[in-house]
Protein backbone atom coordinates (compact mmCIF):
# COMPACT_ATOMS: atom_id res chain seq x y z
CA UNK A 1 0.00 0.00 0.00
CA UNK A 2 3.12 2.30 1.25
CA UNK A 3 4.58 1.76 -1.88
CA UNK A 4 1.40 2.54 -4.08
CA UNK A 5 1.08 5.38 -2.27
CA UNK A 6 5.01 6.75 -2.64
CA UNK A 7 4.24 5.26 -6.52
CA UNK A 8 1.24 7.95 -6.75
CA UNK A 9 3.40 10.86 -5.13
CA UNK A 10 6.12 10.46 -6.82
CA UNK A 11 4.14 10.52 -10.46
CA UNK A 12 2.47 13.77 -8.87
CA UNK A 13 5.61 15.10 -8.57
CA UNK A 14 6.68 14.51 -11.80
CA UNK A 15 3.67 15.69 -13.35
CA UNK A 16 3.25 19.03 -11.53
CA UNK A 17 6.91 19.13 -12.34
CA UNK A 18 6.25 18.90 -16.25
CA UNK A 19 3.46 20.98 -15.82
CA UNK A 20 5.92 23.86 -14.11
CA UNK A 21 8.52 22.91 -17.02
CA UNK A 22 5.29 23.61 -19.68
CA UNK A 23 4.33 26.76 -18.14
CA UNK A 24 7.56 27.96 -17.84
CA UNK A 25 8.44 26.96 -21.73
CA UNK A 26 4.92 28.60 -22.31
CA UNK A 27 6.18 31.94 -20.58
CA UNK A 28 9.68 32.11 -22.02
CA UNK A 29 7.69 31.79 -25.31
CA UNK A 30 5.44 34.50 -24.08
CA UNK A 31 8.12 36.71 -23.39
CA UNK A 32 10.09 36.24 -26.40
CA UNK A 33 6.78 37.10 -28.84
CA UNK A 34 6.27 40.01 -26.68
CA UNK A 35 10.13 41.26 -27.37
CA UNK A 36 9.84 40.46 -30.58
CA UNK A 37 6.70 42.37 -30.61
CA UNK A 38 8.23 45.42 -29.09
CA UNK A 39 11.44 45.26 -31.55
CA UNK A 40 8.84 45.28 -34.12
CA UNK A 41 7.02 48.23 -32.97
CA UNK A 42 10.53 49.85 -32.41
CA UNK A 43 11.69 49.22 -36.30
CA UNK A 44 7.99 50.12 -37.36
CA UNK A 45 7.99 53.86 -35.51
CA UNK A 46 12.00 54.36 -36.88
CA UNK A 47 11.11 53.52 -40.30
CA UNK A 48 7.93 56.39 -39.74
CA UNK A 49 10.47 58.23 -38.24
CA UNK A 50 12.43 58.13 -41.16
CA UNK A 51 9.88 58.74 -43.54
CA UNK A 52 9.01 61.46 -41.86
CA UNK A 53 11.92 63.26 -42.14
CA UNK A 54 13.04 61.72 -45.82
CA UNK A 55 9.60 64.21 -46.50
CA UNK A 56 10.53 66.46 -44.16
CA UNK A 57 14.36 66.60 -46.16
CA UNK A 58 12.29 66.78 -49.37
CA UNK A 59 9.63 69.36 -48.95
CA UNK A 60 12.78 71.48 -47.22
CA UNK A 61 15.12 70.86 -50.88
CA UNK A 62 12.37 71.93 -53.10
CA UNK A 63 11.90 75.42 -50.33
CA UNK A 64 15.54 75.88 -50.99
CA UNK A 65 15.19 74.69 -54.74
CA UNK A 66 11.99 77.37 -54.97
CA UNK A 67 14.21 80.12 -53.12
CA UNK A 68 17.06 79.97 -55.68
CA UNK A 69 14.86 80.04 -58.60
CA UNK A 70 13.10 82.99 -57.18
CA UNK A 71 16.06 84.48 -56.11
CA UNK A 72 17.69 83.76 -59.81
CA UNK A 73 14.91 85.81 -61.38
CA UNK A 74 14.95 88.81 -58.79
CA UNK A 75 18.60 88.51 -59.86
CA UNK A 76 17.85 88.76 -63.62
CA UNK A 77 15.09 91.28 -63.62
CA UNK A 78 17.64 93.72 -61.55
CA UNK A 79 20.32 93.01 -64.37
CA UNK A 80 17.48 93.60 -66.60
CA UNK A 81 16.65 96.96 -65.00
CA UNK A 82 20.56 98.07 -64.91
CA UNK A 83 20.80 97.49 -68.92
CA UNK A 84 17.55 99.50 -69.34
CA UNK A 85 18.47 102.00 -67.16
CA UNK A 86 21.81 102.40 -69.12
CA UNK A 87 20.15 102.08 -72.52
CA UNK A 88 17.97 105.19 -71.36
CA UNK A 89 20.83 107.14 -70.19
CA UNK A 90 22.53 106.38 -73.09
CA UNK A 91 19.73 107.68 -75.00
CA UNK A 92 19.06 110.44 -72.82
CA UNK A 93 23.12 111.62 -73.52
CA UNK A 94 22.36 111.38 -77.19
CA UNK A 95 19.58 112.82 -77.53
CA UNK A 96 21.13 116.14 -75.72
CA UNK A 97 24.09 115.87 -77.97
CA UNK A 98 21.36 116.14 -80.57
CA UNK A 99 19.69 118.85 -79.02
CA UNK A 100 23.15 120.56 -78.54
CA UNK A 101 24.35 120.22 -82.25
CA UNK A 102 20.95 121.10 -83.62
CA UNK A 103 21.70 124.24 -81.02
CA UNK A 104 25.23 124.87 -82.76
CA UNK A 105 23.65 124.65 -86.09
CA UNK A 106 20.90 126.87 -85.56
CA UNK A 107 23.67 129.81 -83.96
CA UNK A 108 25.59 129.03 -86.87
CA UNK A 109 23.20 129.76 -89.31
CA UNK A 110 21.96 132.72 -87.91
CA UNK A 111 25.88 134.10 -87.37
CA UNK A 112 26.18 133.76 -91.38
CA UNK A 113 22.97 135.55 -91.51
CA UNK A 114 23.69 138.49 -89.38
CA UNK A 115 27.22 138.52 -91.18
CA UNK A 116 25.69 138.56 -94.79
CA UNK A 117 22.93 141.53 -93.27
CA UNK A 118 26.27 143.31 -92.03
CA UNK A 119 27.75 142.45 -95.63
CA UNK A 120 24.36 143.98 -97.25
CA UNK A 121 24.46 146.72 -95.06
CA UNK A 122 27.90 147.47 -96.19
CA UNK A 123 27.43 147.04 -99.61
CA UNK A 124 23.81 149.91 -99.88
CA UNK A 125 26.09 152.21 -97.44
CA UNK A 126 28.68 152.24 -99.94
CA UNK A 127 26.45 151.75 -103.16
CA UNK A 128 24.61 155.04 -101.21
CA UNK A 129 28.23 156.68 -100.92
CA UNK A 130 29.00 156.78 -104.98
Amino acid sequence: QQKKADAQVKAEKEKAKAVAAKKNEAEKEKIALEKKAAQKNKEAEQAAEAKQKAKIQEKNTKLAEQRQKEQKAQEKKEADQKVAAKKAAVAEKEKEAAIKAEEKAKAAIQQKKLKQAEENERALAKEAAK
